[in-house]
């Protein structure tokens, strides 16, 4: 019995202790509770302050951008002569002499060749002979203009002289009348004899004749005058006729000097003879065919590369550029400056012609291939240096800046070029991102970029 209460009371007084425990655990954990409900703001402005008081991780950032590729273009051209002319003439005749052969060096107005031009030079005498007759037929009306000016002169003074006299004899009318009248009425009263009054109608009648001739020499030189005048404008007009007939003859006698000038073939620059068409004794001019080729020349001095660039790579050149040009056959490059853009392309392939003044080399020729490098700007993907890629919890991705803070952001990666990789998603052109991050620095990370 002893034994059982001794047990009794000893499963009692363990019972009194774990209830004890758990009241005093279960009234700690609420004191915690509810200084966790009734005090937040409190713990967070605790961890605020000690997030203050954090250092920034100093880092290295770059910017991200796409990829610029510089290629070189090659393209290939010709050298040619910046002059070629094929000389020729346009008159007919037999090549008497050609006074070249190909690769002679000729300057400017030297005789290339000579062609029979007889049937012209007997064109230009007659020219020459009608030239002389024409300035004869001018020179015989103006003569004969000459002549009737001056007889319609003389005719003017005649008929001013005649219309003189015949003032002076109307006077002497008027006077011989009245005398006359006055001796007929002393005859009829006896005062004077008969022969008195016939003195009287004498004086009267000679008076009338004179009066008479007179008039009829002012009708006359009159008419000598209208004669005279009519004689100048035939003459004005022979002359004007006989002008034109010189002005005529001139023409003639200036193309068909033309013409002989043509028999002689000179060289219209300085250059070198490259081809050489025809041959003594062979027929030149319109016979021949229009334009039959004699000697081709060109500038040898003077050359340019000829060369088709596609319409995407026209706004790489500029005229007035300087650029070097690439000649196989002398194993070396050649300066040039382009000076010419020609503004219309091959409908076909879309080729613009450009042209390339090369300064001078006397070992280039025309004729000889060249290669050009025309420069290009390429824009590819986004890159981003490798070192900024980093691992987190599986996820591939970099640190971004974002208000002077790391922002861990998942991209997705391409292919690799040297120490860059390229970006597909994830990141823009401008970002910035940590190079290397090292393992302190934590999304939201305060951080200060190294200068």
């Amino acid at each position: 019995m002893t034994t059982i209460k001794s047990m009794t009371k000893l499963s009692h007084k363990k019972g009194l202790i774990g209830l004890t425990s758990l009241m005093i655990l279960l009234t700690g954990t609420g004191i915690w509770g509810v200084n966790a409900v009734l005090k937040p703001n409190q713990v967070s402005s605790q961890t605020a302050e000690e997030t203050e008081t954090v250092e920034a991780v100093a880092v290295d950032t770059t910017q991200v951008g796409y990829e610029i590729t510089q290629r070189d273009r090659a393209l290939t051209g010709t050298v040619s002569a910046q002059k070629t002319a094929t000389l020729t003439t346009r008159v007919n005749g037999v090549i008497e002499e050609i006074l070249v052969e190909e690769g002679d060096r000729v300057s400017k107005g030297d005789l290339i060749a000579k062609i029979d031009v007889r049937d012209i030079q007997a064109q230009t005498n007659q020219a020459q002979a009608n030239v002389s007759q024409a300035q004869s037929a001018v020179n015989s009306a103006r003569s004969a203009y000459l002549t009737a000016q001056s007889q319609k002169r003389q005719a003017e003074a005649q008929v001013q002289s005649a219309q003189g006299e015949l003032e002076e004899e109307r006077a002497e009318l008027k006077d011989a009348q009245l005398h006359q009248e006055r001796m007929k009425m002393l005859y009829e009263n006896g005062a004077v004899s008969k022969s008195r009054l016939d003195e009287a109608n004498a004086r009267l009648d000679a008076s009338k004749a004179r009066m008479a001739q007179l008039t009829a020499n002012i009708e006359e030189a009159r008419s000598a005058v209208e004669q005279a005048r009519s004689q100048m404008q035939q003459a004005q007009s022979s002359i004007e006729q006989a002008r034109a007939g010189v002005a005529q003859a001139q023409a003639n006698l200036e193309q068909s000097s033309a013409n002989l000038d043509y028999g002689n073939v000179r060289a219209p620059f300085n250059g070198v003879i490259t081809e050489k068409q025809a041959h003594e004794g062979a027929m030149a001019g319109a016979m021949a065919g229009f334009g039959q080729p004699i000697v081709t020349v060109a500038t040898v001095d003077e050359l340019e590369f000829n060369v088709a660039v596609p319409e995407s790579l026209l706004g790489e050149v500029n005229v007035g550029e300087r650029i070097n040009v690439e000649i196989g056959a002398i194993g070396r490059e050649v300066g040039g400056q382009i000076q010419q853009i020609v503004p219309s392309a091959d409908p076909k392939s879309r080729n613009f012609i450009i042209k390339v003044a090369l300064d001078k080399n006397n070992k280039v020729i025309p004729g000889m291939f060249g290669r050009i490098a025309i420069s290009t700007t390429e824009k590819g993907g986004l890159m981003i240096p490798q070192s900024a890629v980093i691992e987190k919890f599986g996820i591939t991705g970099v640190y971004r800046v974002v208000d002077n803070q790391a922002q861990f952001t998942t991209v997705t990666l391409g292919s690799e070029a040297g120490e860059e990789i390229q970006v597909y998603s994830g990141l823009e052109a401008g970002d910035t991102i940590i190079l290397s991050p090292s393992s302190e620095l934590k999304d939201g990370s305060a951080i200060a970029a190294r200068k």
